[in-house]
């Protein structure tokens, strides 16, 4: 759908697992983040610690790496490794892994016990979102949430427990219907808050990137130009004799 113009290339970048790397960070689990720093596999590392599968290795390397022997206990991994953190719950994993939903449930339970700071670090951006009302990034970006805290204050972080919900207001249908709503919304605002810390300040640094690249090509006169940001990837387009350049630029200061 894109063709660079005449003379010209299009050079593509992007950033290796951005959004795992930020959640390692934020989080602060040092299990996580040790995943990072020994250069083992994210997804497998996940399935092993969660499912107890020792007999595999995270290391790419390995003889027994696990995204060489068993490819889909990695690709099942991939369904929940980030979507926990993001708020998933079991009941949607379920429909996800096709699996049922007392099993999904424990393998919610399951990860979170295998990463006992990353279960902390939900809580507290949770409890933080209902107080608040709002929730801010690593680079500065607010993300207003004051519903949260409305909600939370009118009618209690019980409400998140949809079992009393129904023994609080079954005996009604149309306000049972309406406290299932408030539930809804409040749940989708604490996502919210976890998910806005990591996808922001991913945001952030991809734009970070692209103004050094620009102003780099500006300062060294150069005709080469950002011409789209795909997530975590930049594109740029350039003559064929400023290629090999761009990408040594592009690498620099994206790293």
């Amino acid at each position: 759908f894109f063709v660079a113009r005449p003379g010209c290339k299009l050079i593509g970048a992007d950033y290796e697992s951005l959004e795992p790397h930020i959640f390692a960070h934020v989080s602060g689990d040092h299990r996580i983040q040790n995943i990072f720093k020994q250069g083992l596999d994210f997804y497998s590392e996940i399935a092993i610690r969660t499912e107890n599968l020792e007999q595999y290795s995270s290391n790419k390397k390995a003889d027994n790496y696990l995204g060489k022997l068993d490819k889909s206990r990695r690709q099942k991994a991939k369904s929940y490794a980030l979507g926990i953190p993001y708020g998933m719950t079991g009941y949607k994993l379920a429909f996800e892994l096709n699996v049922p939903q007392e099993q999904a449930e424990e393998l919610v339970k399951k990860y979170l016990d295998a990463f006992p700071d990353l279960k902390n670090w939900m809580q507290t951006s949770q409890e933080y979102v209902i107080e608040n009302g709002y929730m801010r990034s690593i680079g500065g970006r607010i993300r207003h949430l004051p519903r949260a805290k409305q909600y939370a204050e009118k009618y209690g972080t019980v409400i998140l427990d949809s079992l009393q919900l129904w023994k609080d207001y079954n005996h009604d249908p149309h306000i049972y219907a309406h406290m299932k709503k408030v539930r809804r919304e409040l749940k989708n605002y604490l996502n919210n808050g976890m998910n806005f810390q990591i996808q922001s300040f991913a945001a952030s640094i991809v734009n970070r990137a692209a103004i050094a690249i620009a102003k780099e090509f500006k300062t060294k006169n150069m005709q080469a130009t950002i011409c789209m940001n795909v997530h975590d990837e930049l594109v740029c387009e350039a003559p064929d004799h400023e290629v090999q350049k761009v990408c040594e630029i592009m690498q620099r200061n994206m790293e």
